[in-house]
């Protein structure tokens, strides 16, 4: 995805872009973290919570910086097109990430019953 904006992108807006990128890196980062901490129950509740947060805010940095560039970015370029696409794109990320918070959220919860197999399912 942010290959295809770079190439896109003038000169002058490569550098944000570039860091906008690395958010992405990171929030890819901790999702594989929280994935297999989850997996693999290796990570409390906190920690769930905490690598989600920073996910979050990877994505909702890189999106702030498209919509910088797509304020400044003339509306009937290619640039634009493709632009627009990943921030609906980001949208989705953002909307996916909410499911997992509460995902997390009823993984954690203290307060739903374990599941047992009953006798008949042993």
């Amino acid at each position: 995805m942010t290959v295809v904006g770079r190439a896109l992108l003038p000169e002058s807006m490569r550098a944000p872009w570039g860091l906008a990128a690395d958010f992405l890196t990171e929030s890819h980062l901790h999702l594989t973290q929280l994935r297999g901490g989850i997996v693999h129950r290796t990570i409390d509740r906190d920690e769930a919570l905490s690598l989600h947060g920073h996910a979050r805010t990877g994505i909702t940095t890189f999106q702030a910086t498209l919509q910088h560039t797509l304020d400044t970015t003339p509306p009937s370029s290619k640039a634009h097109l493709v632009m627009t696409r990943m921030f609906a794109t980001a949208e989705m990320l953002l909307l996916l990430l909410r499911w997992t918070r509460d995902s997390i959220e009823h993984l954690y919860d203290d307060t739903l019953p374990t599941h047992t197999p009953s006798a008949h399912q042993r």
